[in-house]
């Protein structure tokens, strides 16, 4: 049976963009859930992040608007600004093939004024989160009133977040005949009450491939409190991983391990509530485009990060709620690429084990770190400059590739991604030459002017 988007009724525009952006097979989740969503039904789909969801609902959301009506018609909720980021993103490729289709994201850790701003033009969607969302509402800045199709995306984190009155609160704001479209990486009786207050008879999409846990290698280790820094400075000898992203419960304890890694030599950095939406940015960006090797971060943190191809996830602590770590472990093994899950217990912690077999559906074998390790993890492939230059300066990554390549003399294999934004740019460079690179450019004028720039430890 053909898995293509082709056989989707979407205009033939779309399907030229869906090709040109790589789109050829539909995921498990995609063509459970694509046919019921683009005829109007509400659904509610189990669905990890990675999975495709938000092609999922995106394609709905762009097919159901009035390009010509300048206000919302479709809104997206998420739990962190770093998934209302990505959302937005993506939603804009997918729209790419119509011309002036506008998506506002409005999140909190952001000014207001640009914010205002953006509605006061009028937008088609609007993709955030549920605390910046109602206070919009509620300084009269943002009408819902004509949103036909509505999205809440990793319904169950937002809840656990504490969300639901906001989220009841914003829905009653929109259409009453609406489209309500539901994700979750886990159901619970909370999901269960938004079904039957907030949805018209939605369809349930359970357990699709993308949710089971074949390509993910689970190891759970017995570690005590006080040995967790030295045992996971063994562990990441013993696995060698290109990248990992390891899970604490608290943001002080985060910080403490993203010291000590970083004073055994691990490229890593921590990432937590604490931290500046600026620096917050540059961590993802640099984890992004392979210039750091670890990230330890809170769950809140991490919620809805999606790095492609991420070998190994790190409960460096138990969560404190077992469905999160679901969340966790479903970062690896994603896109039928095998991954590896490795969790520390404590021996206080040992009588949860059975709880664990039962969410993984499988043995769990409890191992010790008997002996330290000799390998060493190499350093990460990439450095990154930071140009003072982005968006608002019509900064291209074309810009960066000529003047790197003609003007510096940098073979083009040894370019990483180019991350543009509105003041600043991220470029990420072979370490080898990165401090050549950034010597060279230096002295290369980018559009006819220089820009200052450094290398980001």
């Amino acid at each position: 049976m053909s898995h293509s988007f082709k056989q989707l009724p979407l205009p033939a525009a779309q399907q030229d963009n869906l090709t040109e952006l790589g789109y050829f097979d539909m995921t498990d989740i995609q063509q459970a859930s694509l046919p019921d969503v683009l005829s109007g039904k509400d659904v509610i789909g189990q669905a990890k992040t990675g999975s495709g969801k938000t092609v999922a609902f995106g394609l709905r959301l762009i097919d159901c608007l009035h390009v010509k009506f300048f206000a919302p018609q479709a809104l997206v909720l998420c739990p962190t600004r770093e998934l209302a980021g990505q959302v937005a993103n993506a939603l804009r490729k997918l729209a790419r093939y119509q011309q002036n289709i506008k998506i506002i994201t409005l999140s909190g850790g952001m000014p207001l004024g640009p914010q205002f701003a953006s509605l006061e033009k009028g937008g088609h969607i609007i993709v955030g989160t549920p605390g910046r969302v109602k206070d919009l509402i509620q300084k009269g800045k943002l009408d819902l009133s004509e949103v036909k199709v509505s999205v809440l995306d990793e319904a169950d984190r937002m809840l656990e977040m504490g969300f639901h009155e906001d989220v009841e609160m914003i829905l009653n704001e929109c259409k009453p005949d609406r489209q309500s479209l539901l994700f979750s990486a886990t159901f619970n009786a909370e999901i269960e009450k938004i079904a039957q207050t907030m949805m018209i008879d939605p369809v349930w999409i359970k357990g699709t491939q993308e949710d089971t846990p074949e390509d993910i290698t689970h190891h759970f280790f017995e570690v005590e409190h006080s040995d967790k820094p030295e045992a996971l400075f063994s562990v990441l000898q013993q696995f060698l991983p290109k990248q990992v992203m390891l899970f604490c419960n608290t943001k002080a304890y985060c910080q403490e391990i993203s010291d000590y890694l970083n004073d055994h030599g691990i490229v890593t950095r921590a990432l937590h509530g604490d931290m500046e939406q600026k620096e917050r940015d540059q961590t993802l960006t640099l984890f992004s485009n392979q210039s750091i090797t670890a990230v330890v971060a809170t769950d809140v943190a991490a919620r809805g990060l999606d790095i492609a191809n991420m070998p190994c996830v790190i409960n460096v602590d138990l969560p404190k709620q077992i469905d999160v770590f679901v969340h966790r472990v479903g970062r690896t093994g994603r896109n039928k690429s095998k991954g590896q899950a490795i969790t520390f217990i404590t021996s206080r912690q040992k009588n949860l084990i059975s709880n664990y077999e039962e969410l993984i559906s499988q043995s769990i074998r409890i191992k010790t770190i008997t002996e330290k390790q000799q390998n060493k993890l190499p350093l990460p492939e990439f450095q990154t400059i930071m140009l003072a230059s982005g968006k608002k300066d019509k900064i291209r990554p074309g810009d960066i590739v000529g003047a790197l390549t003609q003007g510096a003399g940098v073979n083009s294999q040894d370019i990483g991604d180019i991350n543009v934004l509105p003041v600043v740019t991220y470029v990420a460079i072979n370490r080898k030459i990165a401090n050549h690179a950034v010597g060279k450019l230096s002295r290369t004028k980018i559009k006819n002017r220089s820009i200052k720039m450094r290398l980001v430890d």
